[in-house]
Formats: C-alpha cells, structure tokens, sequence
C-alpha cells in the first residue's frame, strides 16, 4: 500500500489535494501535494496512446499518488510504462524509466482541470500542424534537459 493511502478519503479532496478518475469511475485517485510541473506533451507516443493531438500531464512525485483499484499497465515504445482503465480505455498515467522519481497523471482525468496552471509545451517538433498555439509558454522541440 501507498504510504499516503492509509489516510485518504478518495471521494473528499481536502487541501493540497487533487482527485481524480477514469470516465467510468472504476478508478479513483488522489495527487497529495502541489505538481511539480504541469505540461503540454505534443510527441507522437502520447498522441498515439490518447488518441488527441496532444496530451496535458500533472507531473508529480511517485509517493504524492494513490489510486484504487490498481489500473492496467502496458509498456509503450520507448520504454514507458502507461496505466489505463481496462473498462473505459482512460489513459491514467505514464512512468519513464529515465525520470524514476516522478510520475505523469493526465490530466483530463482529475476532478477540477482549471486549478491547473500549464508551465510548458514539449516535443513541439512533432506537433501536428494543424495545432495553433495562443499562449505564452516556453516551447521545447524535444524534453528539455532540467
């Protein structure tokens, strides 16, 4: 079990808390704790895997997240572990081996999208055209470095 687990109520976010679940509600979890960074992913992997023409992602320590009950993996192309809801098909989160400390939670997924606040775009080399982008954030061609 989670360390933060045992004390959370998955229904009643409480301070410092975001919750979330898939479409169907088979899954529900909770972010303990600010984001580390919130960004727009426009790579190829995350189009495929969504199905969108790009992807927003909570990224987060591993231990500030619970969930119940455990979703489906799959391991993806480049070596990243996606979870997912077996019922709905929601994409729930995205684990790369060369980031072990930190977690990536879609973030169509939580409970109130609007307290988000995006701090960039990455791999805009492989966005798609059609995408026009209107706002001010910094915009990487690849994952930048820090």
């Amino acid at each position: 079990m989670n360390p933060i687990e045992s004390n959370l109520n998955f229904a009643v976010a409480s301070k410092n808390q975001m919750k979330g679940k898939c479409f169907c509600g088979k899954h529900r979890f909770v972010i303990s704790g600010e984001p580390y960074r919130v960004v727009h992913c426009h790579c190829k992997n995350c189009q495929r895997s969504v199905g969108a023409a790009f992807v927003t992602w909570i990224v987060i320590k591993r231990n500030q997240y619970a969930i119940k009950p455990e979703a489906k993996r799959h391991q993806a192309s480049n070596q990243a572990i996606r979870t997912f809801c077996d019922t709905c098909g929601s994409s729930l989160t995205y684990a790369h081996p060369e980031r072990a400390d930190y977690l990536d939670i879609t973030a169509g997924t939580i409970n109130h999208p609007n307290s988000l606040k995006p701090d960039w775009h990455i791999w805009g080399k492989r966005k798609v055209e059609w995408i026009k982008l209107h706002d001010d954030l910094p915009f990487y061609e690849q994952f930048p470095d820090n």
